[in-house]
Parts: C-alpha cells; structure tokens; sequence
C-alpha cells in the first residue's frame, strides 16, 4: 500500500468535513482509503486556503503529490 498526497485551493473557511467532502470527490469512488486532512494554509489570495490530504493507496509506489486547483 502507498500513501498519496493531494493538495486544493479551495474557499477558506471550509469545515475538515467539507474540505475532506470535496477531497473525496476529486479522489473518486475506487483506489484509497483513510482520508485524513493534514493542512490548511493561506494561499496569498483572499478568501482561498490551501488544504492538503494524506490517503492510502492500492498502489505501492504512489508516493506523489497530486495538486489540483
């Protein structure tokens, strides 16, 4: 099992549950498990946060980031 890092830019202000709700959307319904929230950072732009995810994987070597805006 791997472990995938995502990152958005999303609405700042967003609750760990709406952000992991949107995380999980992007993620899909196959391939991960145990989505667990790690950051929330400014981005320099108003109103914008950046929160970044951890999540397993099935694949083994999926040690990378992904970054979506």
């Amino acid at each position: 099992m791997g472990i995938g890092r995502l990152s958005l830019e999303l609405a700042a202000g967003r609750t760990a549950a709406e952000a992991e709700r949107e995380a999980a959307r992007v993620l899909g319904e196959t391939g991960w498990t145990d989505l667990t929230l790690q950051t929330t950072l400014t981005t320099g732009t108003a109103g914008r946060s950046r929160y970044t995810f951890t999540y397993g994987t099935d694949d083994p070597t999926d040690l990378s980031g992904t970054e979506e805006k």
